[in-house]
């Protein structure tokens, strides 16, 4: 009698499990979650030590096999709940911005600190330059920011909470260490640690939408025994994310 009532327990929380599965290429998160709940509690009440004594082994294989299988639905539908509430949070900041100038701070102090060749010549031009930014957030926490200008598209894609990853300038001859993370403002925040440079060279740049809607930009260079250099820009929302955004 136990032998039959675990085994069609455990197929029911097959079927479960199956449903589940279908249900990921179309279902909410919160739904997710309550399937997969309940696929994990299917066989709960038939896992004690008594019962499986004398159980068959292929029963208790097959019983293994399907708490294996509703732990990963389980933990799948949790992951898709994680990554729905983090999409919810973001979403202010998800979409095209283009730039105020007017209220935008000069980049020429972060240029010039920086020590780039020509840098009053090339700050000049990148104040004139309209910038135009593309935000979204696919994968999780992978984070892409495209910003825009009559010289051509740059786009920096990084995994918010992860580790650091090396990368390299659109040139290829310089490379730094990039990490990202999520604002206490419900934002985001990117940080390239210029190891070539030595110890204690970064930048941060920060995101994050004010009360007021507009986009706030925070670009910060922090060097070894010299004080910070902060540089704001803000931008307007001119349109939601979609596939035809630049």
């Amino acid at each position: 009698h136990i032998v039959s009532h675990i085994r069609a327990s455990a197929m029911l929380a097959v079927v479960r499990g199956v449903r589940l599965g279908h249900a990921l290429a179309g279902h909410s998160a919160s739904c997710l979650c309550a399937r997969g709940v309940r696929l994990g509690r299917a066989l709960t009440g038939h896992s004690t030590s008594r019962a499986m004594a004398g159980l068959p082994r292929a029963v208790l294989s097959l019983g293994l096999s399907v708490l294996s299988a509703s732990a990963f639905y389980e933990s799948t539908a949790e992951r898709a709940q994680c990554d729905g509430a983090a999409h919810h949070e973001l979403e202010p900041l998800l979409g095209v911005w283009l730039q105020i100038k007017p209220a935008c701070e000069s980049l020429c102090p972060f240029i010039e600190g920086l020590g780039m060749p020509g840098a009053r010549y090339v700050c000049g031009i990148v104040d004139a330059v309209q910038v135009t930014l593309r935000i979204s957030l696919a994968d999780g926490d992978m984070c892409e920011i495209v910003d825009k200008t009559i010289f051509g598209r740059n786009s920096t894609r990084v995994q918010l909470g992860g580790g650091e990853v090396e990368a390299a300038t659109r040139g290829g001859r310089k490379r730094y260490m990039l990490s990202g993370w999520r604002s206490e403002q419900n934002g985001v925040g990117i940080k390239c640690r210029l190891f070539q440079r030595g110890d204690g060279w970064e930048t941060l740049m920060e995101r994050r939408v004010m009360p007021d809607g507009r986009l706030e930009e925070s670009n910060t260079l922090r060097r070894p025994g010299l004080p910070d250099v902060v540089v704001r820009r803000y931008f307007s929302k001119v349109g939601p994310l979609t596939e035809d955004s630049f």
